[in-house]
């Protein structure tokens, strides 16, 4: 099959530049515009191929990609998500109640799971840094590009046809975007509220990423 290549104007969150100071906090955003593969994942990184495999290997590594997507795959509702962190943006503090909400949008027990996932999350990408610069010394493209290929084994395969392996790839793609964005998040020293903007920012960007996905796949099955 002809790999399909689609264009993405995306808003990319510079989440390695994003400074906590007491109550304020804020992000920097740049648009930016990524060629997208929806087939094969697309290998134009320059790391070595020794990194690339010792990466791909790595249980770190591995824990993270796929517990960051699976995380996102379960939150309950992406739209109360969202509004509350624009909020927790705009003042630059969190209330107990939101802190209730957050809880029920992301379908989880209690506030201190969520704190719990993101501090063993953020004790892997440390393992993943000290062992391979996985943000110092990789790009974004080559972060993705493993990623990608440690998602295409763990996101279930269709065989609905085109339209829904292009999807697949798409929404793969767009995942591989957000967790890169997640890394830059885990790897700061971030307060409390620093954090959940953060990594708000992070699962916005792959919210977009995947409006654009279900935008697509149906236009390709009119």
């Amino acid at each position: 099959m002809k790999k399909q290549i689609l264009k993405f104007g995306i808003l990319v969150t510079l989440l390695a530049s994003f400074v906590s100071c007491s109550d304020n906090d804020e992000i920097m955003t740049t648009s930016t515009s990524s060629n997208v593969s929806t087939d094969n994942v697309s290998m134009t990184a320059k790391m070595s191929s020794t990194t690339r495999d010792q990466i791909l290997k790595d249980k770190d590594f591995n824990n993270f990609v796929t517990e960051t997507y699976d995380f996102n795959e379960k939150i309950l509702d992406h739209k109360a998500y969202n509004q509350i962190y624009n909020t927790i943006k705009s003042t630059g503090k969190i209330t107990p109640q939101q802190e209730i909400d957050i809880t029920k949008a992301l379908g989880l027990n209690s506030f201190s799971q969520y704190t719990t996932y993101l501090n063993t999350q953020a004790l892997r990408v440390a393992n993943l840094e000290k062992n391979y610069g996985f943000q110092s010394q990789l790009t974004n493209e080559e972060r993705i590009e493993v990623i990608e290929i440690t998602l295409d084994n763990h996101i279930p395969i269709t065989t609905n046809g085109g339209c829904a392996q292009q999807l697949r790839g798409c929404r793969r793609a767009a995942s591989a975007w957000m967790a890169s964005a997640h890394v830059a998040c885990l790897m700061a020293d971030l307060s409390v509220v620093g954090g959940i903007i953060c990594h708000g920012a992070a699962l916005y960007l792959g919210d977009s990423l995947n409006e654009q996905c279900l935008g697509d796949y149906a236009a390709c099955i009119k």
